[in-house]
Formats: structure tokens, C-alpha cells, sequence
């Protein structure tokens, strides 16, 4: 586990050199879009992506408020580096930078950062400080409500759930110091000023499912470990999941790989070996993949409101 600030920034410096969180999913990126789009803005407004990353939501930010003036912020120079590379179109200023701007922003985004800040306190103290009155901040962070199929997944291993680690599941990041509950987060919110407007769930199932799918098969093996199991219930159950998984993996694998081998510019040998290979393969899987992946959409479409989901968007005013 990580332990000093110094450990954080050099284990997430270690980790954006080789393409950390460098792009995120369509339908992450169109979840986002709705709840944006939704808000309303002043067309010319401030904006801070708190904990930007490389700034992949910055630049979905600004091109939905085109006019506004989009800062992301960050603790790790080489992430801010690539940020600044990519997106022309924003500015990057480390946190100590951002923190010196009081009373500045209309709405604040936080894309996974409370989950690894060292003080909740601390940081909803420094969000406070740089909002303006009435300021609008959207949290998006790992949900720790009951229901989810992670939550199922990790409630059937053996010490699955840390409850000296904010209840921490035993298989995410060491960066990942903490999970909380909505309810949590709701009234760590309201300490500083800010009320709850909007709640939305994701990944109650089928989300899940495809991002571990989608993953590895370490990952997969790893959040399916049986001979960590509970009981000889749970034993099952998670062989059945392990068994489900690596199959939508192979199933995704093949669309995956052709996807990635058609965008690729320019292509090499490798890309069109793969086109030529995976083709017929890829025509037989496509119209599954389509139809999982408008299980994934539905699942917020329809259920964004249900609250056993594994992710969590929690919109506050000042």
C-alpha cells in the first residue's frame, strides 16, 4: 500500500509514462456528455478538471463548452506534460498553481481523485476554496453501495472488503485508499456547503462485466480467485464467474484486436495481418458485441438511478 505523498506521485509518474488512463471508453465518455450537456453553463464560464490526468476530460469538457476557459490540475508533472502535448485547447497548472485561484470556477469535475486523495477533508476544502457561490462540482469516483456485481464478486472472498481501508475491495489499484458509499460522499459534501442536486449510478452489471471482460486475464483470474472464497457457496459462485468471464474475453478479444488493427495509422504488417486474419471471425462475433454493448447503454439509460452500481456520479451546488 502507498504510504507518502512522494510514493503517490512517483508510482502514478511510473504509470502515465507508459500510457496510464491515456483514453476511456465511448460510453464512459458519453455518460459524461449527457450529465455535462445537462448542466447548463454560462457559455463563457471557468471550469477545473480536478485531477486531470492527461486531460482526456478536459478536452471532452471544452468541446461541449467551447467558449469556456478549461484549467486542468494536477500532482504529477509528467501527467500535466502529456496533458499540455494533447490539448492545445486547455490549461494545465500543477495543484499548488490552482489552489492560489480563489473563488474562481462555476463548476468543478472530479474524475476518480477522491478515491486516492490522502484526506477527503483536505481536498473538498481545497475544491471549496477555488468555487465560486453556486458553484457546481460533479464527482465521479468507485461506489461502495451494496449490489453491485463487483461488490457481490469481492463480498465472497475472504477479507474481500477492508473495513480499516474505508472499505477498500481487495483487488484495486494501491493508489485506491478508500471506497466510499453515496451517502458518504453525500455528507462529506455537505460539511463544506455543498448540496446534493443529481445522483447516478453505472455499472450495476453489464458494466462491470464488460470492463472486466475487457481488461486482462490476470485482472479476470485475479477477481475470480476461488481458493480465497468464503465458503464453498461463494467457491461456486465465483468459479461460475470466472467461467463467464474468461468467455466474453475471447469473445471480446477478436473485435477488440480488428477495431484497433482497422484505426490504426499508418497501418503495419502486424495491423493488416490482423484485419485479414480476424475478418470473418469479427463478422460472425459483431452483431453479439453490438447487442452486449446496448446492454451496457441501456443499463444507463434505463437504470442510472438504481444505486447498487459499482461507479458513481454525484452532481453538488454550492
Amino acid at each position: 500500500m502507498i504510504q507518502t505523498p512522494t510514493e503517490f506521485i512517483n508510482y502514478y509518474d511510473d504509470l502515465y509514462k507508459e500510457g496510464y488512463m491515456d483514453e476511456w471508453e465511448e460510453s464512459k465518455k458519453n455518460r459524461i456528455s449527457e450529465i455535462l450537456k445537462s448542466l447548463s453553463l454560462p457559455a463563457k464560464c471557468k471550469i477545473l478538471d480536478f485531477g486531470c490526468g492527461t486531460g482526456v476530460f478536459s478536452n471532452l469538457i471544452k468541446s461541449i463548452y467551447p467558449e469556456s476557459e478549461v484549467v486542468g490540475c494536477e500532482i504529477t508533472d509528467v501527467a500535466l506534460q502529456i496533458a499540455k502535448a494533447k490539448n492545445k485547447n486547455c490549461t494545465f497548472l500543477l495543484n499548488e498553481e490552482v489552489l492560489k485561484l480563489k473563488n474562481t470556477f462555476d463548476f468543478v469535475f472530479s474524475h476518480h481523485v477522491l478515491e486516492h486523495v490522502p484526506s477527503i477533508e483536505t481536498t473538498l476544502v481545497e475544491i471549496s476554496s477555488v468555487c465560486k457561490e453556486n458553484a457546481v462540482v460533479l464527482h465521479i469516483l468507485p461506489c461502495g453501495n451494496i449490489g453491485s456485481y463487483e461488490y457481490n464478486l469481492t463480498n465472497c472472498v475472504v477479507n474481500g472488503i477492508d473495513k480499516n481501508m474505508g472499505n477498500r475491495f481487495y483487488y484495486e489499484d494501491p493508489g485506491h485508499l478508500r471506497r466510499l458509499t453515496s451517502n458518504e460522499l453525500i455528507a462529506a459534501n455537505n460539511k463544506h456547503g455543498f448540496k446534493i442536486k443529481s445522483s447516478f449510478f453505472a455499472n450495476q452489471y453489464y458494466g462491470a462485466l464488460s470492463w472486466i471482460a475487457k481488461s486482462n486475464i490476470s485482472n479476470i483470474l485475479g477477481l475470480t480467485d476461488y481458493n480465497k472464497a468464503n465458503s464453498p457457496k461463494n467457491k461456486n459462485y465465483l468459479m461460475v464467474q470466472r467461467f463467464k468471464l474468461m468467455g466474453l474475453f475471447l469473445l471480446f478479444i477478436i473485435p477488440k484486436y480488428f477495431m484497433v488493427s482497422w484505426h490504426a495509422k499508418p497501418k503495419k504488417v502486424k495491423h493488416v495481418f490482423f484485419i485479414v486474419f480476424f475478418l470473418i471471425p469479427f463478422l460472425l462475433l459483431y452483431p453479439f458485441f453490438t447487442y452486449f454493448n446496448t446492454k451496457v447503454d441501456n443499463e444507463w439509460t434505463l437504470g442510472k438511478s438504481k444505486e447498487n452500481g459499482s461507479e458513481m456520479y454525484l452532481l453538488f451546488i454550492r
